[in-house]
């Protein structure tokens, strides 16, 4: 009976260490969870940069070929070639960005439509209207470019969906909207 009271006090610094453990375990775990969640958003936003930018530069590349013909200036030639080097960059970059994505994200349909996209850029051998196979290639051009932008749509919406509480990019932008109602003309007279 003497000994009781240290007995309890004993069993008192053992379990505050215990739970001063375990809630600093729990703490790193949460921070680690929460830092690589950042970092794979941040990766998503990259790789949706990269692959907009892409869809961009093979769209001025279709602009260029409908509205003139390049090869036959030599300024049309320089761009043309500026824009090839700016799809290696872009592909290098998707790639890279597209495997540290794949490593840290766990939906298994956001991982494949991130593989697939990075794979998938739009590619025009360059040549002359009317010369071999030129008409036919650009004509696979043009729907690479509609496939890879319908890619990237795709994309966005099943990461919208993930990191949005399941909504996608049409109804959050619905739900803001019925949040921050745009002020009536006859409320703005009024004031």
């Amino acid at each position: 009976m003497e000994y009781q009271w240290l007995f309890g006090l004993v069993t008192a610094v053992v379990t505050g260490v215990v739970v001063a453990f375990f809630t600093q375990w729990l703490s790193y775990r949460l921070q680690t969870t929460r830092f690589f969640q950042e970092k794979l958003l941040d990766y998503h936003a990259t790789f949706l940069e990269s692959a907009i930018t892409e869809l961009v530069r093979a769209k001025a590349i279709e602009a260029i070929y409908v509205t003139s013909n390049p090869l036959t200036d030599q300024g049309g030639k320089e761009h043309l070639l500026k824009l090839e080097e700016e799809r290696h960059a872009l592909h290098r970059k998707l790639v890279q960005v597209g495997i540290k994505i794949r490593l840290l994200e766990k939906e298994e349909t956001i991982k494949e439509a991130v593989g697939k996209l990075s794979l998938s850029q739009p590619f025009l051998v360059f040549g002359k209207w009317h010369e071999g196979s030129f008409n036919e290639r650009f004509d696979k051009y043009q729907k690479e470019i509609a496939e890879y932008g319908q890619l990237i749509e795709d994309t966005i919406r099943k990461v919208f969906r993930k990191y949005n509480q399941g909504k996608s990019v049409t109804e959050l932008v619905g739900s803001l909207r019925k949040a921050f109602p745009k002020a009536s003309p006859s409320s703005e007279a009024s004031a």
